[in-house]
């Protein structure tokens, strides 16, 4: 599993890049967890996303706290 950082101050920039990022992405038997700030980043980036691509699907969100906790029980 490969983990990737984005960071900017347009949160339309890092759409874009996530929208492509995506579509590159090799395996859709696997949930992609996503970590945002806040819930309403969350709405914003899956409408966002699927109006791009036509399709957002098998993706898991979680809050920064959320992540770590998650990491930690694997």
């Amino acid at each position: 599993m490969g983990f990737n950082i984005y960071t900017s101050n347009s949160i339309e920039k890092l759409s874009a890049l996530f929208c492509k990022s995506i579509k590159e992405k090799a395996s859709w038997q696997m949930a992609t967890p996503i970590v945002v700030q806040t819930e309403g980043i969350q709405k914003w980036l899956t409408q966002e996303v699927a109006a791009q691509n036509k399709i957002f699907a098998n993706f898991n969100f979680f809050s920064p706290n959320d992540f770590v906790r998650q990491i930690f029980q694997m």
